[in-house]
């Protein structure tokens, strides 16, 4: 089990694994990303009874982000990795947020959200070396989808 370099404030770190520590989104971008949700879903008109679904949750770093805007009713964490999954659901205990943490392919919720849903949709990372792959197989399966 590793941690986070830096220490979120009055929080501890995150609980990461070897891709999680190249993954996972750090306080400032997390934040970042979920005001801009919450701008989005305002400009549209969504301002009560909203869920917002991160489909690649990872261990949790931009699903915190998320839960921490208080504007969310729901916030709903989706990983097809069991174990980043279980460090996801442990680090949104530790943090003291309310997140339902689903152990699944994102392909397979997709289906079932619920109408006035916010996603987060970030490319899956490929750990320590993804900038050095040159396949690219994976991510135009992702843009033909």
């Amino acid at each position: 089990m590793l941690q986070s370099k830096k220490r979120e404030r009055n929080n501890g770190r995150m609980k990461v694994d070897q891709v999680g520590l190249y993954s996972v989104a750090n306080t400032k971008w997390g934040n970042a990303m979920a005001n801009i949700m919450v701008q989005a879903c305002q400009k549209v008109g969504y301002t009560n009874n909203v869920t917002a679904i991160d489909l690649t949750a990872s261990v949790g770093g931009m699903t915190l982000g998320l839960a921490k805007t208080n504007f969310f009713d729901t916030v709903l964490a989706v990983e097809i990795d069991p174990k980043r999954a279980e460090l996801c659901r442990e680090n949104m205990k530790q943090h003291g947020v309310k997140v339902s943490v689903r152990t699944m392919d994102a392909m397979d919720v997709i289906q079932t959200l619920p109408r006035k849903s916010c996603l987060v949709l970030d490319p899956p990372w490929g750990g320590v070396n993804y900038k050095r792959r040159d396949d690219t197989e994976p991510f135009l399966a992702l843009i033909s989808i």
